[in-house]
C-alpha cells in the first residue's frame, strides 16, 4: 500500500473502536467536538509526506519497492540515522515540537520491535518472525500506533502481581490467549489504528507469574477493549484565543481489556519471564525512541525560546539582567540538545546481533534526563517573563466591540494591541492552560520520574574507570620526576 493520505487515514478512523469520554461513547472522532481538530492534525502529517518539496526528505524506497516514511527505516548506516533524524525534524518543525506522539514516533518503535527478531525468536523462531511481520504490516499499510506499557496500578505499594487491575492471561484458546486487565498511558490512542502493548516494568514477576507476560499488537476496534479518555484540553475556540491548544490535543487514555482475545499472530513475547525483563533493553527501546524525542525537543525548545524572547521584548524587559539570564537558559539548553543530536549520529552504535545502527545510547539517556529536568524550568521562566500580563488579556470577540479602547490600553512597546494580546495568549496557552500544564507533565515524566532517571544514571555509569583513576592517584609516585602514575590503558574513544 505504501504512503497513506490524510483522507485515507481519516476514513480508517471510522470503525467500531470503543472510545469513552465523559461517560458517553465517541462514535466519530473525526467530527466530535474536542476530538476532531487532533484527528485532522494527524491527517495533515500523512498529507505532509506527499508534498513534492519534502517527499524525498521524509520518505524512502523500501526493499519491497513501496515508499514509506523514513521513521520506518532499518538503519544500516550512520547516514540512515541522519536521514531519519532529518525526517523527524521536518514534522517537528511544522508542529513546533508539540506533537510528541505523531505517527513517526511509534514507527521507530515498531522498527525496534521488528529488529529484535533474533531475540524474540531465540527459543522458537516463530516469535521472532511474528515481531518482524508486525513491523512490516505497519510499514506497508502506513499505520498509526499508540503504545501502552505502563501498569495500571490501583496502588503503588501492593506488588503488581497481587493487583487485579494488572493485565494478565486468564485462559488460552486455539485462536490465542484471552486477557483481562488494564494498561496505560495510551497517548494518541483515539486517533491510532492499533495499539502496541508492551509488558512494561514489573520487577516482581517471577517464573510462577508467567501469565502476566505477554506483548502484542491489536487493532483499536478489537472486541473486549474500552478506551477511557481524560478531560478534553482542546477548547474548540478560535486560533486567536487558543493558538496552540486548538490545533491538537494528543488524548491520553487507559485501555481496559475484558476477556479480550489476542490472536497468536499478533503476539511476539509470551510467558518467557527472562525475556520479559530484558525486552526494552533488547529492542533498544530508549535508543530508537529517544532519537525522536531529542529531535522533537529541539524544535519545541527553539519555539519556547522565540516565544519568551518576543514576550520580553514586547514588554520591554529584555534588557534586564535577570530576564536575560532566564533567556540565556533557553539558549543554553537548546545548544545542549543540538550538540546531543550531533553526538547521537556521529557516536552511533552498531548492534552486534542485528547489524543495525542506533543513536548513541549515552546521548539518548542524557537528552531524556535533561529534558525532564529543564523543560519545567523553562516553563517557569516563561511564566516569570510574562508575569501578570497573561491573565489580563481579552478575547478575540472583545476586539470587535472595544477595538479603540483595547488599542489604547493593551498595546505593547513595539506591537499593536492585537499583536501583543495574541502573543501573550500564546504564552498562556503554553505555560498556564490545562493543555500547557499537560505538556509540562508529559515532558517531566517522559520515560520515568526524576528519581528513577538518577538511579538509572548511577546504575549504568562506568564506575570502574572512575574508581581506577582515584586508585591510581592514591599510588605513591616512584620518582619525584614522574609525579603522575601512568594509567594501564588510555580511553581515546571517550574523548
Amino acid at each position: 500500500m505504501g504512503l497513506r493520505t490524510g483522507a485515507e487515514y481519516l476514513a480508517a478512523l471510522k470503525d467500531k473502536r470503543h472510545i469513552v469520554y465523559d461517560g458517553q461513547p465517541v462514535n466519530d472522532i473525526t467530527a466530535e467536538p474536542g476530538f476532531r481538530n487532533t484527528a485532522h492534525a494527524v491527517a495533515q502529517y500523512y498529507d505532509f509526506q506527499h508534498l513534492p518539496e519534502v517527499r524525498e526528505l521524509v520518505t524512502y524506497d523500501t526493499p519491497d519497492g513501496d515508499r514509506a516514511h523514513l521513521s520506518f527505516i532499518e538503519p544500516r548506516t550512520k547516514d540512515d540515522l541522519r536521514r531519519r533524524a532529518q525526517a523527524f525534524a521536518a514534522w517537528a518543525e511544522v508542529t513546533c515540537g508539540h506533537m510528541g506522539r505523531s505517527p513517526d514516533y511509534m514507527n521507530a518503535c515498531l522498527m525496534a520491535v521488528g529488529a529484535a527478531k533474533p531475540h524474540w525468536g531465540a527459543k522458537d523462531p516463530v516469535w521472532g518472525q511474528r515481531a518482524y511481520d508486525l513491523y512490516l504490516d505497519a510499514r506497508r499499510r502506513d499505520l498509526c500506533f499508540t503504545h501502552t506499557f505502563v501498569q495500571a496500578h490501583t496502588d503503588k505499594f501492593t506488588p503488581t502481581t497481587e493487583q487485579k487491575s494488572i493485565l494478565r492471561v486468564v485462559r488460552e484458546t486455539p485462536d490465542g490467549p484471552v486477557v483481562t486487565g488494564a494498561k496505560a498511558v495510551g497517548t494518541l490512542a483515539p486517533y491510532a489504528d492499533a495499539n502496541l502493548c508492551l509488558g512494561g516494568l514489573m520487577p516482581d514477576v517471577k517464573d510462577e507469574h508467567a501469565h502476566f507476560v505477554i506483548s502484542f499488537t491489536l487493532p483499536m476496534e478489537a472486541a473486549g477493549t474500552t478506551w477511557i479518555c481524560r478531560d478534553v484540553m482542546d477548547p474548540e475556540r478560535s486560533h486567536f484565543d487558543a493558538p496552540l491548544s486548538s490545533k491538537a490535543d494528543e488524548r491520553d487514555t487507559v485501555v481496559i481489556f475484558e476477556d479480550c482475545l489476542i490472536p497468536w499472530d499478533n503476539i511476539y513475547l509470551y510467558q518467557d519471564v527472562e525475556l520479559f525483563h530484558k525486552q526494552l533493553q533488547l529492542m533498544r527501546f530508549h535508543d530508537a525512541l529517544g532519537h525522536h524525542v531529542l529531535i522533537r525537543s529541539i524544535a519545541k525548545v527553539r519555539f519556547l525560546f522565540g516565544l519568551a524572547h518576543m514576550i520580553a521584548e514586547t514588554s520591554q524587559v529584555s534588557q534586564r539582567t535577570n530576564v536575560q539570564e532566564r533567556l540565556g537558559e533557553f539558549a543554553m539548553f537548546l545548544e545542549n540538545l543540538e550538540c546531543l543530536a550531533i553526538a547521537a549520529v556521529e557516536g552511533a552504535e552498531q548492534d552486534a546481533t542485528t547489524g543495525l545502527w542506533y543513536a548513541n545510547t549515552k546521548a539518548m539517556r542524557t537528552a531524556i534526563r535533561l529534558n525532564a529536568d529543564y523543560y519545567p524550568q523553562l516553563i517557569h521562566h516563561l511564566m516569570q517573563i510574562g508575569g501578570s500580563g497573561y491573565v489580563n488579556m481579552p478575547q478575540e470577540r472583545t476586539f470587535e466591540t472595544l477595538a479603540e479602547t483595547i488599542e489604547d490600553y493593551f498595546s505593547g512597546a513595539n506591537r499593536q494591541a492585537q499583536e501583543k494580546v495574541a502573543l501573550y495568549r500564546m504564552g498562556w496557552d503554553m505555560a498556564g492552560s490545562a493543555w500547557g500544564q499537560r505538556h509540562e507533565l508529559y515532558e517531566r515524566f517522559f520515560f520515568g520520574e526524576h528519581t528513577r532517571h538518577r538511579l538509572s544514571a548511577y546504575e549504568w555509569a562506568d564506575k570502574e574507570s572512575a574508581i581506577a583513576m582515584v586508585q591510581r592517584m592514591l599510588t605513591p609516585p616512584t620518582s619525584r620526576f614522574e609525579p603522575y602514575p601512568l594509567p594501564a590503558s588510555y580511553r581515546p574513544s571517550s574523548v
